[in-house]
């Protein structure tokens, strides 16, 4: 990934992304719903890659004194975030590279961000350093059947990759029980949502800032005509409805900082 061209993706994007962020509102939501089942009561949390805010104010209604920390890679969306939310708690900085003491933290809350990584490991391994002995990390990030459709229309017209690659569920899984984090879970599932035209599709995606960012991505602009014919592809994935949809395969983990018998 090119960090620097994600965080000016992300930060073109900040105006435009709560609107547009449909997916992502609805994994954060489900991302949350998983924190019903645990008994928590986290004296600090860090909400990781939690751009324009959205998920501060659940967290604070269920845990309303502890202390809470916004942590992203885009300057745009944290300033977006102090805006519409009056909120102060903002650090920019890369998740693979916390700029926090050992130990900071009884939570780490991150939705929809670990995709935009170049390195898990780093990231798990940052999470577990400031993770308090059996914090809990709780994150989603997305599986590799994202966006096949996607993929599959545009792999027919254009030999470059459109769309990023996504770490499996083994690969998470193994990444976890490698990283100083215990007692870890992962599932996943797939999500299928509809869209008006392939082009809406798109649009979603550049609206969120959620666009290819690989370092070997194609430097040339992708021409009307290979998108034409692309949309074209897209056709196979028309609802009898007359809608197109698009599956993401959404990976949840559940980490603890400790050992196992803890």
């Amino acid at each position: 990934m090119n960090k620097p061209a994600v965080a000016a993706s992300f930060g073109a994007a900040a105006r435009s992304y709560d609107a547009a962020a449909v997916v992502q509102d609805e994994i954060r939501k489900r991302l949350l719903g998983r924190l019903d089942d645990l008994v928590l009561q986290p004296n600090s949390l860090l909400d990781l890659g939690g751009g324009t805010g959205v998920a501060r104010k659940d967290l604070l209604q269920r845990y309303p004194t502890s202390r809470y920390i916004n942590c992203d890679l885009s300057q745009e969306m944290l300033q977006y975030a102090r805006k519409a939310h009056s909120a102060d708690d903002l650090v920019c900085a890369d998740a693979e590279s916390l700029p926090f003491a050992k130990a900071s933290f009884d939570l780490v809350f991150s939705a929809s961000t670990f995709q935009w990584l170049n390195a898990l490991e780093c990231a798990l391994l940052e999470c577990a350093r400031v993770l308090r002995p059996q914090g809990l990390l709780l994150f989603s990030t997305f599986g590799p059947d994202t966006l096949k459709e996607l993929r599959s229309s545009f792999a027919a017209v254009d030999p470059y990759p459109r769309v990023n690659p996504f770490l499996d569920r083994q690969k998470v899984n193994d990444l976890l029980l490698k990283n100083r984090l215990s007692c870890s879970y992962v599932e996943s599932e797939v999500i299928r949502i509809n869209y008006a035209s392939p082009q809406q599709l798109l649009r979603s995606l550049k609206d969120t800032g959620a666009t290819n960012q690989l370092g070997g991505r194609s430097r040339g602009l992708l021409t009307p005509r290979r998108l034409q014919a692309a949309v074209s592809e897209y056709e196979a994935y028309k609802t009898e409805d007359g809608q197109y949809y698009a599956s993401y395969e959404v990976i949840y983990g559940f980490a603890w900082r400790g050992d196992a018998e803890q």
